[in-house]
């Protein structure tokens, strides 16, 4: 189990008197801390923290840095240090906005920042996929006639790249093979494919950059609660 962090939350009040109103998600002494110490509102900061948590527990160099806070009895809450340099805070706080973006739906990678992926073979205007087999960074997508209608060959490292133990990429073949997905794949289910391996490409890039920023905080000044 996970849990989802939000900047804001309902209101949690039983009826009749349940509020539509969204309550802040942050804890109020660490927001009035922050926004003391940075010169900023309240509310111009709320996001900020959020984003700025996120971009860290992305970091792989924060998760075997603090696995002792991260993985302990449930309730107890992972700890983020936060630099007390509003540059450095800026900075990680916009990755972690870009981090966000990545997992929208509809985001969709710059060409500056999209990786190269060569596909091998005439893609049909519609395929079936029977079965696939994944070879290092080569994925064969195979039809019917177990024959293997084209290939597509990734970044280095990305068919291993796993989110909650799976392969992203392997569980996207999965769910798109016949025996799940009972119709045919069609260019557009390729474009998707194509989409979540840059974002996949885009945000490894991002975690490396994250991880030179926690270098950075760790050697630096934070904000304390006391």
């Amino acid at each position: 189990n996970s849990h989802v962090f939000c900047n804001y939350f309902p209101t949690a009040q039983s009826e009749p008197s349940w509020s539509k109103h969204d309550a802040n998600n942050v804890n109020t002494t660490l927001l009035s801390l922050m926004a003391r110490h940075f010169s900023m509102s309240e509310v111009d900061i709320t996001n900020d923290i959020i984003f700025y948590s996120y971009a860290l527990l992305n970091s792989d160099l924060f998760l075997p840095r603090f696995e002792g806070k991260l993985y302990r009895t449930a309730g107890r809450w992972p700890a983020i240090p936060i630099t007390s340099d509003l540059s450095l805070f800026q900075k990680v706080t916009s990755i972690g906005r870009m981090m966000a973006d990545i997992e929208k739906e509809d985001y969709i990678p710059a060409k500056d920042i999209m990786s190269s992926v060569y596909i091998n073979g005439d893609i049909p205007s519609e395929f079936l996929i029977a079965k696939y087999s994944i070879n290092g960074d080569i994925i064969s997508i195979i039809g019917e006639q177990s024959n293997t209608l084209f290939t597509l060959t990734l970044p280095k490292g990305m068919t291993d790249y796993q989110v909650s133990g799976y392969s992203v990429i392997e569980q996207w073949l999965k769910y798109h093979s016949y025996a799940y997905y009972r119709k045919s794949c069609s260019k557009i289910e390729l474009f998707e494919l194509l989409c979540l391996i840059k974002k996949i490409n885009y945000f490894k890039l991002l975690v490396d950059d994250v991880d030179l920023l926690v270098e950075q905080i760790l050697a630096s000044g934070l904000i304390s609660p006391q």
